[in-house]
Parts: C-alpha cells; structure tokens; sequence
C-alpha cells in the first residue's frame, strides 16, 4: 500500500464528522423504523392472541357442544345395543333349552333303547342259564340214576353173595348135626 501524505490524512480525518454525523442519523433513523416495526409486530401478535383466544374459546363451546351431542348419541346407540344383545341373549337362551330339551329326550331315549337292550341280554342269558341248568341237572340225574343203578346192582350181587353163605353156613350146620351133633334147643 501507498503511504498517504500527511494533507491526504487531514483530509481525510477531516471528513470523518461529517461521516460520523451521517451514520449517527443513518443509526437514530433505523433505530425508528425498528422500534416502530417491533411496536407494529406487538401490536400485531397481541391481536393474533386475542382473536386466538376468541378463536380457542369458539372451538371450546364447539366441542363441548359437539361431545354433549355426541354423547347423546352414544347414550342412545348403546341403549339400542343393550335391547339388541338381550334380545339376542333371549333368543340364545331359548335356543340352548331348546337344544338341551332336545338332547335330554335323546339321552332318555337312547337310555330306555338301552335299557330294553340289557333286559334282553339279561333275559337272553337267564334263559341260557337255565337251560345249561336244566341240562346239567339232567345229566346229574341220569348220573345219579346210574349210580344208583350200579349200586342196586352190587347190593343184589352182595345180597345174594350173603344169603348164598348163610345156605352154606346152613347147610354145612346140617351137615355136621347129622354127624351126631345135636342140636341145642
């Protein structure tokens, strides 16, 4: 850089009042125009809160107004609901009697099919054991019979085998009494 003269430097030292006093009115000017911008933007903002504020309370008293109607819908919507599941609930219930009536009958039915069932069976086995009894009571008879049989026989066969000794015994008794034995009286 060039070294300025010492007249340039005065020179210039002397403009710089003048250039001071403009910039303090350039600096007081914009001071202005910011504080009259921050007033017009409170201004402004304060207005935008105060229509907010109306705004807000407006949508309040709205929704209040919309959610006491919309709980007088739901009010009616469940109490129609509550008449339609106990009318259900009627008919469910009416139903299942129905189906349990229904199975009770088929139980009983299936129960008296059953138990003719096992009467029979039992009738069925009654009579074969009887018959089983019948025919093993006659073969013990006949059993018996020959048994009997048998033993009439060998009691003939003994009874004659004893009086056939007694002829002996009698004869030889006969015999030796007429050897010179007597007989005692």
């Amino acid at each position: 850089m060039e070294q300025k003269t010492l007249e340039e430097r005065v020179d210039i030292l002397e403009m710089l009042p003048a250039r001071v006093d403009a910039l303090e009115v350039q600096i007081s000017q914009f001071r202005a125009e910011v504080r009259d911008e921050f007033s017009a933007t409170r201004a402004e903002m304060h207005a935008m809160g105060d229509g907010l504020r109306v705004e807000m309370h407006a949508m309040g008293d709205g929704l209040r107004v919309e959610m006491h109607a919309m709980g007088d819908g739901l009010r009616v919507e469940m109490h129609a609901m509550g008449e339609e599941l106990r009318a259900e609930m009627r008919t469910l219930n009416e139903d299942t009697r129905a189906e349990m009536r229904t199975l009770n009958e088929d139980t009983r039915a299936e129960m008296r099919t059953l138990n003719e069932d096992t009467r029979a069976e039992m009738r069925t086995l009654n009579e074969d054991t009887r018959a089983e009894a019948r025919t093993l009571n006659e073969d013990t008879r006949a059993e018996m019979r020959e048994m009997n049989a048998a033993t009439l026989t060998q009691m003939r066969v003994l009874h004659e085998d004893v009086i056939a000794r007694i002829s002996v015994t009698r004869e030889n008794g006969r015999q030796k009494g007429s050897n010179g034995r007597r007989k005692k009286r």
